[in-house]
């Protein structure tokens, strides 16, 4: 209860009448006054202190114990903290008895029922002033006055602080009924007494507000505050101010004054300022010497609590930054740290730790860390650590268990302090680069099975073409022995026709096989020529034409344009067109159309090729997967022919290689339309190849190849 007094604003009766009687049992000094600055209770730490018995205090008001300025100073905030009903903690500079006492004081309103004030409880510790300023002093949980201070916004402190310090210089002002007075900060980097405040004669003089003055009279300010025993004026007061930056102004208004200059130093080295008293020949210095030596002490300590204050919190705010610049420094360079003990519990963590483990700093307070950690093969056991000091280590990759019992690969280092005994511990996440590094290796091995696959496919291809010319070759030779088909040799006509036809199917995968393998291997050559494309499609078309025919189909061939010249590996575009008219052809009823069109953009100097049929179309939920590698649309049970899959992903490839496009059109409601384009040679090349007449001449076998996995056909 008794430490818990420190934090109220204010107290009830009730809690009093439980502490009344136990007063006697704290070491510091105790009291309640009432509105009159009267005793109601006083421990003996009080009595003590004071010199006087219990009976003697209460019901006094100590006027005939301390000075009678003394005195004014406390009552004037007793009734403070009773009006206001507002908690006061300061430093008290008391004169008891020819003794000078410092406490640090704590004055708590205590309410009545009626939510009135008339008295209030002080607890108070005499202040070593040479300790005033250590740090186990400002941070002891108790006297927290210069804490408190530095917890209040810069300006709000500062305004607290220096109302203060004014009213204290006007108490001076008014018990020594003087002229005025002035009090000036010394400021020692920039080596200047700047003035903080004044009253009287000299609030009217307009001259500056700051004056340099030299090492020599800061020095000699110093050595006059330890002689000090009596109010002594520093010798030529003028001309100490004359020489200093004083202007001409001051002379003017201060000319029948007389000037006390009182440093202000604290612990008889360092100087924080100069109190300025103006008085007139019928001020008596000597009778009031006392006073000014204890107003230079007391102003000495106030003006040094302020300093201190400023300074702890610049500290703070500086110590505060740059843990925050560390904090955010460790959260981008590591994934987590912590501080534990040589036990293995956590003593501080880093945010994110939640949110990559899962556990809380409540969870870790419970679970040593060393029995969430599986050690692997790269790193080292947790006793390990406790034998190595003052380095940085590597402790390698670990498992480390979360909360929700999955784990996670942590990568760290560690730094066992052997003087404090704590480990410092920095982690990445090297879950996710694991699990990477395993679809590399994963990936890695597909591609070289892929490759396998590739350099298979393409030798086995290419081993299929010889067998497969033969038996075809000699097919040949037993068909042309026919010269006529009767009925005693139809029957082996038709077997060998057969054998003819699924060999030429077999020839159409095989080629197709070896297009695809030089494709993935980028191994796939383009032999360019520059053609007429009218002429060279019109002539394709012509030649499957008696064949769509016997097919009872029918195919259109329509352009406006006479002459229109492409760069292009003719053999290439062979293929593309007659897949495009073999896949027409097998799902195109009897008496259906198919209709080839050529257009052109010359802007974009692009031949765009039409292959349009009213058959039975493509469902559109296929239009994804028509040109995807090994993909058909029909059923395998119901298609109406025969097809490795691979036919239109070829011609994709074909046509991307001369830097084009194909497509399908996904916009007419009968049969299908597939469209591509080629890039227009823009000028007529005087060098026209007509190597592809070649193509041509060889078209008929190229036909029956392409056309092979059509079921009905023509013999």
């Amino acid at each position: 209860m008794y430490n818990n007094l420190f934090n109220k604003t204010h107290l009830n009766q009730e809690t009093i009448d439980v502490l009344i009687p136990i007063l006697n049992e704290f070491d510091d000094c105790i009291w309640i006054k009432n509105i009159n600055g009267e005793y109601l209770a006083v421990n003996n730490a009080l009595c003590n202190l004071l010199g006087e018995d219990k009976n003697t205090l209460l019901h006094s008001n100590g006027l005939d114990i301390f000075d009678y300025s003394s005195f004014k100073f406390v009552i004037k905030d007793d009734l403070n903290v009773i009006n206001k009903k507002k908690k006061s903690i300061m430093n008290e500079y008391l004169y008891i008895k020819g003794r000078e006492v410092i406490l640090q004081t704590h004055k708590i309103p205590i309410i009545n029922s009626d939510n009135s004030c008339y008295s209030f409880l002080a607890i108070g510790q005499v202040i070593n002033t040479d300790e005033l300023y250590y740090n186990n002093f400002i941070i002891d949980n108790k006297y927290k006055t210069l804490c408190n201070l530095i917890t209040e916004s810069e300006e709000k402190r500062e305004q607290v602080s220096y109302e203060e310090v004014h009213e204290y210089l006007m108490d001076i002002y008014e018990t020594l009924d003087i002229n005025g007075t002035s009090l000036w900060i010394y400021d020692d980097f920039k080596k200047m007494l700047i003035k903080q405040m004044s009253l009287g004669i000299n609030e009217n003089i307009s001259g500056n507000d700051t004056f340099s003055i030299s090492d020599f009279y800061k020095d000699e300010l110093i050595n006059i505050s330890k002689k000090i025993n009596s109010p002594t004026p520093l010798k030529n007061c003028e001309n100490f101010y004359c020489n200093n930056g004083f202007c001409q102004s001051y002379k003017y208004f201060l000319k029948d004054n007389y000037i006390i200059v009182i440093p202000i130093v604290y612990n008889n080295s360092r100087l924080i300022g100069v109190l300025n008293l103006y008085y007139n020949e019928s001020f008596d210095t000597e009778s009031n010497a006392k006073y000014i030596v204890r107003t230079s002490k007391r102003l000495a300590l106030l003006l040094k609590n302020i300093y201190l204050s400023t300074q702890l919190t610049y500290q703070l705010q500086k110590k505060i930054k740059l843990e925050n610049e560390l904090s955010r420094f460790l959260n981008i360079a590591v994934d987590l740290y912590a501080i534990i003990d040589t036990n293995g519990y956590i003593k501080k963590i880093s945010s994110n730790i939640p949110f990559i483990l899962g556990w809380d700093f409540n969870d870790f307070k419970k679970i040593p860390i060393q029995t969430l950690i599986k050690s692997t093969n790269n790193s080292i056991n947790f006793k390990d650590i406790l034998h190595t000091y003052n380095k940085k280590f590597y402790g390698g990759i670990c498992e480390v268990k979360c909360k929700n019992n999955s784990f996670k690969l942590i990568e760290w280092y560690y730094y066992h302090q052997q003087e404090t005994q704590e480990i410092f511990i920095t982690g990445k996440d090297v879950t996710s680069f694991s699990k990477l590094e395993e679809k590399v290796a994963s990936l890695e091995e597909k591609v070289e099975c892929e490759k396998f696959k590739t350099d298979f496919l393409a030798n086995i291809s290419h081993e299929f073409k010889t067998p497969l010319n033969i038996i075809l070759a000699s097919i040949q030779l037993e068909l042309n022995g026919y010269n006529s088909v009767n009925d005693n040799n139809s029957i082996y006509y038709n077997r060998l026709n057969m054998i003819k036809q699924n060999s030429y199917r077999l020839l159409r995968l095989v080629d197709n096989l070896i297009d695809v393998t030089q494709v993935d291997s980028n191994n796939i050559k383009l032999y360019k020529e520059n053609v007429n494309a009218i002429s060279y499609f019109e002539d394709v078309v012509d030649s499957v034409s008696q064949y769509i025919k016997k097919m009872s189909k029918n195919i259109i061939f329509d352009t406006n344009e006479e002459e229109v010249f492409l760069d292009c590996d003719p053999e290439k575009i062979q293929k593309v067109i007659l897949n495009l008219i073999s896949n027409s052809i097998k799902y195109t009823e009897v008496n259906g159309n198919i209709w080839i069109t050529l257009t052109t953009n010359w802007d974009e100097d692009r031949l765009y090729i039409s292959v349009k049929d009213d058959g039975v179309g493509i469902p559109k939920d296929s239009y994804d997967i028509i040109f995807e590698r090994f993909k058909q649309v029909d059923n395998l049970f119901i298609r109406r022919a025969e097809g490795s899959g691979i036919g239109l992903p070829l011609a994709k490839s074909f046509i991307e290689l001369h830097s084009g496009e194909i497509w399908v059109n996904k916009t007419i409601d009968k049969g299908s339309e597939f469209i591509f384009y080629l890039p227009i040679i823009s000028e007529k090349d005087s060098k026209v190849n007509y190597f592809y007449n070649k193509v041509i001449d060889s078209r008929g076998e190229r036909l029956k190849i392409e056309f092979s996995d059509i079921y009905s056909h023509p013999n």
